[in-house]
């Protein structure tokens, strides 16, 4: 799991519970099972209906996905592709077909297929680029349902609340608890509120920075993919990728 994303979490839950406890509240009180019920399966549901089924149903592994986090290893991608750089340097592209078992990047596996077939360098560009435009589609749609999801929890917060004030009201046969009994329905529009800009908004931001780490991935590996394909100087392909990764200006600055 992403370390940044638990410890985040937590430390909205922790100040929201402090903050309660500060003013003197009780923290049973913020407990409400139908409510939670409402909330969760309100927006889940909504989320689900609002979007294509094969889509819809990997909600839960976006979830996932968002707090696992990571981020690629950009120094040891750029290492690799300089090896190649190497070696078809020296043993000819054709050599590049006995990597491709080796390689656990499905994009730098594909790319190396297609240098080692000797196809046009702007065919192997095109080719990866319509790859890679798939991925960040793919990762966008992610980012759109947890955002939906965002969006469909405060509503379903309010018609919680709703709901229990129709119902308080409606029973109104011991009016010193009704201060408690509406206290309590509105205890819906506070799940929904709090689900939404602690857990679904966040996680959806989550994508969307992850979409933009990939595709900052995805564009070195293409531009090395090319440069082997090119057969230019392994020395100026890691030039170059450092450069694109803002590594060469990190190492020059450390030196």
């Amino acid at each position: 799991m992403d370390v940044s994303a638990l410890a985040g979490l937590g430390l909205a839950v922790a100040a929201l519970v402090v903050s309660l406890l500060i003013e003197g509240g009780n923290f049973a009180s913020l407990i409400n099972p139908s409510a939670l019920v409402l909330i969760l399966g309100g927006t889940l549901g909504a989320t689900i209906m609002s979007f294509p089924k094969r889509q819809a149903m990997s909600l839960v592994g976006w979830i996932v996905r968002a707090l696992r986090g990571g981020e690629p290893n950009l120094r040891e991608i750029i290492e690799a592709l300089v090896s190649f750089a190497e070696m078809a340097r020296r043993e000819g592209l054709m050599s590049l077909e006995g990597k491709l078992s080796t390689v656990g990047n499905p994009l730098v596996a594909h790319g190396l297929e297609l240098v080692a077939s000797a196809l046009d360098i702007d065919q192997i560009r095109s080719i990866l680029e319509g790859e890679v435009e798939e991925i960040q589609q793919h990762l966008d749609t992610g980012a759109a349902m947890l955002e939906a999801a965002g969006g469909y929890s405060p509503t379903m917060g309010i018609i919680g609340t709703v709901m229990g004030l129709i119902h308080v009201l409606g029973n109104i046969s011991s009016p010193e608890k009704l201060a408690a009994s509406i206290a309590t329905a509105f205890l819906a529009t506070f799940y929904g509120i709090s689900f939404a800009n602690l857990f679904w908004l966040p996680l959806a931001n989550k994508l969307k920075q992850m979409a933009r780490v990939q595709r900052s991935m995805h564009e070195i590996i293409i531009e090395g993919l090319v440069a082997v394909a090119q057969g230019t100087n392994p020395r100026l392909v890691r030039d170059r990728l450092e450069s694109l990764a803002g590594l060469r200006e990190a190492r020059e600055t450390k030196g």
